[in-house]
């Protein structure tokens, strides 16, 4: 209830969390920094849940969405192999990790039924050109070693967490899942992808 009156009321996700803290103080064990990683997950996921309905009313002249992330130093490896991603509109997302902050962009269709992505900026060229320190904080050391032997390509920065009572999310992968370790490895397969 206090999560949908946030939302609703577009509050900040830290007024939001305090407000949850305090109604469910007597009912839940846990603190304010879960109570504020739900407020934020939870009221981004309604904000994308927005775009998906209001892109869905301009199907006629959309050819999907876009998964597009903030290219910048502290951006996680998963939304970085997920950035640029072409989905379906009735593909809902995008599906990112806790907290994540990666967008729902329409891609219009052009006038020859094709679709123009140049306007997204490469993941890999800007990674590319994040100083090392940058690029170790993200892949961390292992990730960063096999990734220099090209042993790590970008596609296999993320993996799709299950997650029994909430929706799959996207969340960065290691090494090992590349190489057949646990999780599933990769971008999803998704209904409707471009």
């Amino acid at each position: 209830m206090r999560l949908t009156r946030g939302v609703a009321a577009g509050d900040n996700p830290k007024a939001t969390a305090t407000r949850m803290l305090r109604r469910a103080e007597d009912l839940h064990n846990f603190g304010a920094s879960r109570a504020v990683n739900i407020a934020r997950t939870e009221t981004l996921d309604a904000y994308r849940e927005g775009s998906r309905a209001a892109q869905d009313a301009h199907a006629d002249v959309l050819a999907g969405w876009a998964w597009v992330a903030h290219l910048g130093p502290r951006t996680c490896r998963s939304c970085l192999a997920m950035h640029g991603q072409v989905f379906g509109l009735e593909v809902p997302g995008p599906d990112d990790h806790q907290q994540g902050r990666c967008s729902r962009v329409p891609v219009v269709r052009e006038a020859d039924g094709g679709v123009d992505l140049s306007w997204i900026p490469s993941a890999a060229d800007h990674f590319d050109h994040l100083p090392e320190a940058d690029q170790r904080a993200i892949l961390g050391r292992r990730g960063y070693d096999a990734w220099a032997a090209g042993d790590f390509p970008i596609k296999a920065w993320t993996k799709t967490r299950h997650t029994d009572g909430w929706r799959d999310s996207q969340v960065p992968a290691s090494p090992a899942d590349a190489t057949g370790g646990a999780g599933d490895s990769g971008p999803p397969d998704l209904p409707g992808q471009a």
